[in-house]
């Protein structure tokens, strides 16, 4: 009994890092402000900002310095003197990385609660998991009207119950574990090395494609950990040539070689990307100035129409209100 309480006592909470990656980044600000209110003891927090015009490092620094409690054991800031991409960027800061579980935030969102990084530290140190995935909260341009939660509950019941080898093949036909809100050890960048700067700015996915053919199994954290602003880069909200071109190459370097029928999951890819291609289109007719109700509930019932799965997750996540489903975005 005294063995135990003493090894109680003296444990010592690993140190972790929160790596931010910023490129003209609405809400920097409120990013940092979530990290510094974590609760969790030890945390090292890098920022990376890839050339946006304005940002200062003094500045960025001073405000973490004049706000940051005693966990906070170290602040590095880092301005790529040019724009390198994703993953680049999100390379450089994990080569900075002390701790032993790296948590990814990105400029746009923020932390759901100041517990987040001391709980999902301890689903990590009691799972032993080399990699884990959690829900995140989407919500509008503006971080005001909740749009749904991810994954979906299909999806999470994929993740928590399939094996490596078969979960490739569902994450291959389009991705549902999301960067934003997964989290890795130390060892698994040890192990698997960095982000492949073959992409320049789809990071997470080639990563988690590689680790589940490698057998490597993403243990699912069963809370809420981000929230996501819907405006990135990955957003539906906006297009974005170089991602596009992203999303080619993975497919042809991550998920070709490695499927029984590429035929099957390029169509399976495609009615994804149609999705985002329309999404995009619709809220690029959604912000036209002056659009009457009338037309932009005739746009969004037309999309809902081809994408009834969406508007299924719309409604489950606000049950209330179906009108919510035509609400201003």
């Amino acid at each position: 009994m005294e063995e135990a309480t003493q090894s109680k006592l003296e444990y010592n909470p690993p140190l972790i890092t929160v790596l931010t990656l910023s490129y003209f980044s609405p809400d920097l600000y409120a990013a940092i402000d979530s990290v510094l209110a974590q609760n969790y003891s030890r945390i090292q927090y890098i920022l990376v900002d890839d050339c946006t015009d304005g940002f200062s490092e003094t500045n960025v620094s001073t405000y973490i310095t004049e706000r940051k409690n005693s966990n906070l054991e170290e602040s590095i800031i880092i301005r790529n003197p040019e724009n390198l991409g994703t993953v680049r960027a999100a390379n450089i800061g994990l080569k900075r990385a002390r701790g032993e579980y790296i948590f990814m935030l990105a400029g746009d969102d923020v932390y759901a609660n100041a517990q987040v990084l001391s709980s999902w530290t301890a689903a990590f140190e009691n799972s032993g998991a080399l990699a884990m995935t959690a829900y995140h909260d989407a919500y509008d341009e503006r971080m005001i009207r909740f749009l749904e939660r991810l994954p979906t509950a299909k999806q999470v019941r994929k993740i928590e119950r399939m094996t490596p080898e078969n979960l490739f093949h569902e994450v291959a036909k389009a991705n549902f574990i999301y960067g934003c809100s997964t989290a890795y050890s130390r060892q698994c960048i040890e192990q698997y090395s960095y982000y492949d700067e073959s992409y320049k700015l789809i990071e997470d996915y080639p990563m988690i494609l590689r680790l589940l053919r490698q057998g490597v199994r993403v243990v699912f954290y069963n809370e809420v950990v981000v929230y996501y602003r819907s405006s990135g880069v990955s957003s539906a909200s906006k297009r974005n040539d170089a991602f596009e071109r992203d999303v080619d190459k993975i497919f042809e370097n991550e998920v070709r070689p490695h499927v029984k029928k590429p035929a099957y999951m390029w169509k399976q890819r495609q009615k994804w990307r149609k999705q985002r291609r329309m999404t995009i289109e619709l809220q690029q007719k959604l912000r036209q100035p002056g659009i009457s109700k009338s037309t932009a509930f005739r746009h969004k019932l037309w999309f809902y129409l081809n994408f009834p799965g969406y508007a299924i997750r719309r409604f489950k996540a606000s049950p209330s209100n179906l009108k919510k489903l035509f609400s201003d975005e």
